[in-house]
């Protein structure tokens, strides 16, 4: 019920935060959880990060600054997204210390089912809007295979491997996200195509850290 409760903010804050910037910007912005997963352990476990998290951490923030448009200020849907990776990143911790201990079945029904139940609340008091067919495809995609399948195949893979690896492994998202940004007509411009260089180098560093 606790990862639910999570999860759902870790939903909100993405939904919120993409209708307030690019979907590049919230891809690579969302991805700095892999840049959070190790730096929380660390925090969590009382033990000193390495320095490859204290290096990518350096250049995950500057990566930021640049991918924001060089300002020392960031407009609401990329704060709202940094919400978004450290949910995640608190998620792939409580995943690897309970998912040993309980079903996976049961342990992603329940979170689902939260999910699920939060978003209905808070859709009563904002509307529903108009559901098409789209809205039902996108429903049914996101809720089943985005959701379900995914977290499930997740909380399977960390009965084996740590939450710092699964969070390196899943570096795919934001550049997968990215290119598809770039397909459908967004452009960073330099400075943020730089900065996202840097997040996916600070991601890169973790990664590099996590299996030496």
């Amino acid at each position: 019920f606790g990862l639910g409760l999570v999860g759902l903010v870790a939903y909100q804050t993405q939904n919120v935060g993409i209708h307030h910037t690019s979907t590049s910007n919230a891809s690579f912005i969302t991805g700095l959880f892999v840049v959070f997963t190790p730096a929380l352990t660390a925090l969590r476990y009382r033990r000193m990060p390495r320095r490859a998290v204290m290096i990518a951490v350096v250049l995950a923030v500057l990566g930021l600054f640049l991918l924001t448009g060089a300002r020392l200020e960031m407009n609401f849907g990329d704060a709202i997204t940094v919400v978004t990776a450290f949910a995640w990143s608190v998620w792939l911790i409580g995943t690897g210390e309970v998912t040993r201990r309980f079903d996976t079945f049961a342990l992603i029904l329940v979170q689902v089912i939260t999910i699920g139940a939060g978003s209905a609340v808070i859709a009563g008091f904002e509307g529903f809007g108009e559901i098409t067919g789209i809205v039902v495809i996108a429903v049914v995609v996101t809720g089943i295979g985005c959701s379900a399948i995914a977290f499930s195949l997740s909380a399977w893979a960390q009965r084996i491997i740590d939450p710092e690896r699964a969070g390196v492994i899943n570096l795919l998202e934001p550049v997968v996200a990215g290119t598809i940004g770039y397909f459908v007509g967004e452009r960073l411009g330099v400075s943020g195509y730089l900065g996202a260089a840097l997040i996916l180098g600070s991601i890169l560093v973790v990664g590099r850290g996590t299996h030496s």
